[in-house]
């Protein structure tokens, strides 16, 4: 075995051993951590039986979310126990994406490096550490970000339609999961955006339609979510 593969195997051998350690917490929390208001909120959601009656409630405001994660989370329970089901989704959404971000990363970082950065976001940083295993769409948020931005890295390295599209469907699936969504989109399209006009090498106006092209379907995502917010208003006042 060569080098280059030694440091493959080993990049694998670290991200099943996180995999295995995250769940194992996870698991481990969610029996000693009774379910918080906010959560109790996601479980009276997706314990519904009726999943026609849990998107009217959804739709009403009654959270202030998208319907993206209740959808998920109302398919979820169905698996098992809700708390555990409806943690771990939280978790494997993280998981998942910060995969695919660590994947991206590794063809440019070397091991160590890789190691201690992503360490240092995700068992030291407060937004795992809350959002791993926690019964709220942010698990599912945080995930698509990541998700979102290796694919971004991805489109710099391979140009291609497919990526375009990969990206396309992300970001409008943000968009479907929280209000945020469209803030973190707008993030990525100025970090695109600032990156493009650094190299020089398309006009101001070829970069805007590529963005335009990129976040369309994002945009429209969440203006067609948008009376969610309004029933919302109107159901506190």
């Amino acid at each position: 075995m060569g080098i280059i593969e030694k440091e493959e195997h080993k990049k694998k051998l670290f991200i099943i051993t996180w995999w295995i350690i995250s769940i194992w917490e996870t698991l481990l929390r969610s029996k000693v951590k009774p379910l918080w208001t906010d959560e109790l909120m996601t479980y009276f959601l997706a314990t519904d039986a009726s999943f026609k009656h849990m998107l009217k409630a959804t739709w009403d405001g009654i959270d202030g979310m998208f319907p993206l994660y209740y959808i998920a989370s109302w398919l979820v329970v169905r698996l098992g126990d809700p708390t555990i089901c409806l943690r771990l989704l939280s978790l494997i959404s993280l998981c998942w994406g910060f995969t695919l971000l660590w994947n991206e990363l590794g063809k440019k970082y070397e091991l160590k490096e890789l190691i201690i950065g992503f360490l240092v976001v995700t068992w030291m940083g407060s937004l795992w550490n809350i959002y791993s295993y926690e019964a709220r769409a942010y698990g599912l948020l945080a995930g698509l970000v990541a998700v979102a931005t290796a694919i971004s890295i991805k489109l710099e390295r391979e140009n291609s339609g497919s990526n375009k599209w990969k990206l396309r469907i992300t970001l409008a699936l943000l968009c479907a999961t929280h209000p945020l969504g469209i803030l973190y989109g707008g993030a990525i399209a100025t970090a695109k955006t600032a990156l493009e006009l650094g190299k020089k090498e398309k006009t101001k106006i070829k970069i805007i339609e590529e963005i335009i092209s990129l976040h369309l379907l994002s945009w429209a995502t969440f203006l067609a979510l948008t009376p969610m917010l309004v029933n919302q208003k109107d159901l506190v006042t």
